[in-house]
């Protein structure tokens, strides 16, 4: 079994574009992932910035794998490189992050299932946010921009670890 985090309020937004929804947040959180709400560089030529909190696991994780789940699409534009960075953030410390450059113009669903070695960096379960960049870039041939956008992210964690019951300690005589 495992519990599903997903972002709960948006500390910053970096004047992220939003499609559909009030706040950054609200935009990436859905429990079924849509295309419906979104967020997207709606600035061209320089990267935004947005911050989300995720929700508090009810007990700490156990041992098993932590997956990052997003959906994003980006439209291509020649000469242009639209780009996107979901960073997993415990505190100040960047855990993971997921990064694409280009794309097609459809929507994909990506999985990242955290290393031993990024899980081990998540100190405080309680005080995990996203750090999300989105860089809209603008051919210098036309007035066209790459549009990235992202619709979902979630955070995967396993449920805690049973407690050790019934094992005994003793000497074999």
């Amino acid at each position: 079994m495992s519990e599903i985090l997903r972002p709960n309020s948006t500390t910053e937004s970096g004047g992220m574009g939003r499609s559909g929804c009030s706040n950054v947040h609200e935009c990436i959180d859905e429990v079924t992932p849509d295309t419906n709400t979104y967020i997207y560089g709606s600035s061209s030529d320089h990267w935004q910035e947005a911050w989300v909190t995720l929700d508090n696991p009810t007990e700490v994780p156990g041992s098993g794998d932590v997956i990052m789940r997003l959906r994003y699409k980006i439209n291509p534009v020649t000469y242009t490189a639209g780009q996107i960075y979901v960073y997993l953030m415990c505190g100040d410390t960047a855990v993971a992050y997921y990064y694409k450059s280009n794309g097609d113009d459809q929507w994909h669903d990506i999985s990242k299932t955290l290393t031993s070695e990024e899980k081990a960096l998540i100190t405080d379960w309680d005080d995990l946010k996203l750090k999300i960049r989105i860089y809209r870039d603008k051919s210098p041939y036309s007035n066209a921009c790459s549009t990235p956008r992202i619709s979902w992210v979630e955070l995967e964690v396993p449920d805690p670890d049973p407690p050790m019951v019934g094992l005994e300690l003793g000497c074999v005589a």
